[in-house]
């Protein structure tokens, strides 16, 4: 019995110490921290800096249920290496799609943009929040449509 006593308790304390983290929200802390750490004198020397070709797109007027994409386009036209941490829409109808490996100085890459309109008729307005190294630690894309009901 005491053996069963314990090994309950143990799995208990295990379970215990592991937490959950289920929020939808973009930690920038841990990069913030990171900038900062590297440039103490606020420079943008050495940072990399995320340049958008644009940050807005408008897919005008669509059906319910149509899945639209985007290509947001961006350069590293800073001096350091860029590393995209995460990219996050702002609801589960909105999904980014972003280059893992580190872009170096000049280097170009795309973010690509889903929206499915499924049950979502009316004006949408969606923003994406994307986490990076960079100068600008927190960007933002935002898309926008209006959604008709199928025929």
């Amino acid at each position: 019995m005491k053996k069963i006593f314990l090994g309950l308790s143990v799995v208990a304390l295990f379970l215990g110490s592991c937490s959950s983290n289920s929020s939808s929200e973009v930690s920038t802390d841990a990069i913030k921290d990171n900038a900062t750490l590297a440039n103490p004198n606020g420079s943008d020397e050495g940072m990399p800096i995320m340049t958008f070709e644009k940050t807005e797109h408008d897919f005008g007027t669509i059906t319910d249920g149509e899945i639209v994409e985007v290509a947001f386009r961006f350069s590293n036209t800073g001096d350091g290496v860029l590393l995209i941490s995460d990219a996050k829409g702002d609801c589960g109808c909105t999904v980014p799609r972003y280059p893992t490996e580190p872009l170096n100085p000049g280097d170009e890459g795309v973010i690509l943009v889903s929206f499915n309109s499924s049950g979502k008729i009316g004006e949408n307005q969606k923003k994406v929040t994307v986490v990076t190294n960079g100068r600008e630690a927190t960007s933002y894309l935002n898309i926008k449509a209006t959604v008709l009901p199928s025929k």
